[in-house]
């Protein structure tokens, strides 16, 4: 009887189709016998089928092997979260995985927290346990401005979603020090008149308001708002 051997017979999932090579000492495949396979993509037992190819050789082989989960912890995820202060709303998206199929996510909004935990599930297993990070956007939202949370405890005005004319950045969100605002923060928002900044911003993006051909920036006199539209030839007003 003839044995056939398998090059492999163990497997991590990663959404491809598994060809383990079939081996029969003497025989050469395509010749002397095919081989199929079925079930070798999700994780489970997969089946490979090897049949003799006539006149010389007849009948059937079956072996098969496994493709395991992969934990989730090991992967390098492409994530982004938004509303994260908003019950119910939440959500997160993770390229090239699907929520419900492939991972459940859970949300911790205590104070001081703000962290997600990612459940591998399907076709991958384990945890992974995300706070803020610079790769990672956690987005919260308060009078129509969403903040960027950072790992390093700051935030950063992330965008302005409303269409007034006025905003007013906050110095803290979230237990998050309002220390950045990002170059798209205010793109398109060519009806602002005035943006109030907080002495606690210490980094503006180079043109940021741009868009914004008439805007005021009100802050302290000693202020980085306060040098920042000078060097820029913004309008500036001192708040109270």
């Amino acid at each position: 009887k003839m044995e056939a051997t398998l090059s492999a017979t163990n497997y991590l999932y990663d959404g491809t189709a598994k060809e383990p090579k079939v081996t029969i000492e003497g025989l050469t495949e395509g010749k002397d016998y095919s081989v199929s396979y079925a079930n070798n993509v999700n994780v489970g037992t997969a089946k490979v089928t090897i049949k003799g190819i006539a006149p010389y050789y007849t009948g059937t082989i079956t072996k098969t092997f496994t493709i395991n989960e992969q934990n989730i912890n090991t992967l390098s995820l492409k994530l982004e979260a938004d509303n994260l202060n908003t019950p119910n709303k939440q959500t997160l998206e993770i390229s090239d995985l699907e929520e419900g199929e492939d991972y459940k996510v859970t949300y911790d909004l205590r104070e001081n927290s703000n962290t997600i935990k990612i459940e591998g599930i399907g076709n991958y297993e384990g945890e992974k346990i995300l706070k803020a990070s610079k790769d990672t956007k956690m987005i919260v939202e308060e009078d129509g401005v969403q903040y960027n949370l950072l790992s390093n405890g700051d935030a950063e005005v992330y965008n302005f979603i409303e269409t007034g004319k006025k905003v007013n950045i906050k110095s803290t969100v979230k237990d998050h020090k309002v220390t950045k605002i990002s170059k798209n923060a205010f793109k398109k928002c060519d009806k602002l008149k005035l943006v109030k900044i907080p002495k606690s911003v210490s980094e503006i993006a180079k043109d940021v308001f741009k868009d914004c051909k008439n805007v005021t920036i009100s802050g302290k006199l000693d202020s980085y708002a306060n040098k920042y539209a000078d060097e820029n030839d913004i309008n500036f007003k001192e708040s109270k």
